[in-house]
């Protein structure tokens, strides 16, 4: 049916990895704020800072951005996923682990 053009896939993923830039760093912020946890307050923070270079490279049409980003996303996939197991809890471990998995397809999409 439809087919994106190969320039506006590029920018959504950019745009994933922009969003995730974000959201990871207001997360261990939350973390943070609601339990002292320095770990996840630094996690966020560099977690965030390497999806943010995977955004800028991809916009710049680098494919070393997406590289960034897949290898950024299966590590949050695969720590999120330990977090999972060990606490059986949804929030904030399975949802790290969802975002991980997005973020692995989607940057290896474009990375390949």
């Amino acid at each position: 049916f439809f087919r994106r053009s190969h320039c506006c896939m590029m920018a959504t993923i950019a745009n994933l990895n922009l969003a995730l830039a974000v959201v990871l760093p207001i997360g261990g912020l939350a973390g943070y704020v609601k339990k002292g946890s320095k770990p996840s307050l630094i996690a966020g923070a560099s977690v965030g800072m390497a999806y943010g270079c995977a955004s800028a490279l991809s916009k710049s049409r680098v494919k070393a951005g997406h590289g960034l980003g897949f290898a950024t996303s299966l590590v949050l996939a695969l720590v999120g996923y330990k977090r999972w197991v060990k606490t059986k809890k949804a929030m904030p471990a399975g949802l790290l682990t969802f975002l991980g998995l997005l973020g692995s397809a989607t940057n290896l999409s474009k990375f390949w």
